[in-house]
């Protein structure tokens, strides 16, 4: 059986922060505390709403990108929808 760490952290941006050990997990069976995970605050919420909006702008420049690759082109037609959509990103 595979033991559980004491405490875990969240993650942030593809990175482990270890701010706390502020929520406790408990053992189903036992109803004893199996571990403890870190409890993400105000801020690092708002960075994480921060990261996402920005992501999701790279992925649009990136969606742009490709309907204008080689790979694409006969197919402009069934995507003209598409094409607007990411005339605003660019």
């Amino acid at each position: 059986m595979t033991s559980l760490a004491a405490s875990y952290p969240y993650y942030l941006t593809n990175k482990a922060v270890f701010a706390n050990t502020d929520l406790k997990v408990s053992d189903k069976y036992s109803g004893e505390i199996a571990t403890r995970v870190a409890r993400a605050d105000a801020t690092a919420i708002d960075a994480g709403i921060a990261a996402a909006v920005e992501a999701a702008t790279v992925v649009h420049q990136l969606a742009g990108c490709w309907l204008e690759s080689e790979s694409y082109i006969g197919q402009e037609q069934s995507c003209a929808g598409a094409w607007r959509q990411c005339d605003g990103y660019r």
